[in-house]
């Protein structure tokens, strides 16, 4: 009897182990994909000497994101996605920051602005190009508000191994408060980006162009600041896992 769908421990793919029959020793069949067995096969062969050539130095870079939504409302079954920016690194040696707006997309522009399926569509498309995926307090807002939208609109969320410096935070230091705001702060590495309330409302409500801008503007400052206290809390980290990598 075949083994069920696994998610492979390296590059966080879906993939069916062979057959039980086929190997009586686990050897990696279990826990990782056909790609990263054959990969770690070749590091080892060229540890001992072999003259094959090392695949992993062929391989593709590792892919990481940094990301963070601005939403109207704390709850998706009230409120609705408005932007999402993504910090990509591992793509050719350079950092890319993309940002995407419920504007910005045919359901708005048509007076359907509650409907941010398409918004989101594209968010999980580029959350599931990445390895690993950075998101304060990702666990318990970003990533379970994606998740609430795919599952109203049938969309596939993707599995990414996330890294949420506020669970890390809580679990390593002490410092009070573990809010983004306040680990930027700690550390010296930004300020958060305040706006007023009205901002939110007359982005939503009156389609203003100026709050739409203070809105981009508020989410790309925090993701750089994410990604700046990201790297400095990085190293006490425990497992890479797929709900906050706390331990």
């Amino acid at each position: 009897m075949p083994y069920k769908r696994r998610v492979c421990e390296v590059c966080a793919a879906d993939f069916v182990p062979p057959h039980r029959l086929m190997n009586s020793v686990d050897d990696g069949y279990l826990r990782l994909c056909s790609g990263c067995r054959r990969e770690r096969k070749a590091v080892e062969a060229n540890d001992r000497g072999s003259d094959s050539p090392p695949v992993h130095l062929n391989a593709a870079p590792l892919r990481q994101v940094v990301f963070d939504l601005e939403t109207w409302g704390l709850d998706r079954g009230w409120g609705v996605t408005l932007v999402g920016s993504f910090l990509e690194h591992g793509s050719g040696g350079k950092s890319v920051l993309t940002t995407y707006t419920l504007r910005e997309y045919d359901a708005w522009k048509n007076g359907q602005r509650s409907n941010d399926r398409d918004l989101v569509a594209d968010l999980l498309r580029k959350l599931g190009a990445s390895h690993i995926a950075y998101a304060h307090n990702g666990e318990r807002f970003d990533v379970r508000w994606l998740r609430s939208v795919a599952l109203k609109y049938g969309l596939e969320m993707p599995r990414v191994k996330l890294v949420d410096p506020c669970q890390i935070a809580w679990k390593k230091y002490r410092l009070g408060r573990n809010s983004l705001e306040a680990v930027a702060d700690f550390l010296g590495v930004g300020e958060k980006y305040h706006i007023s309330p009205d901002v939110w409302r007359a982005a939503v409500l009156d389609d203003s162009e100026e709050a739409w801008e203070t809105l981009v503007k508020r989410c790309e400052s925090d993701v750089k600041i994410l990604n700046a206290v990201a790297g400095r809390v990085t190293g006490d980290l425990g497992m890479i896992d797929y709900s906050g990598s706390w331990r």
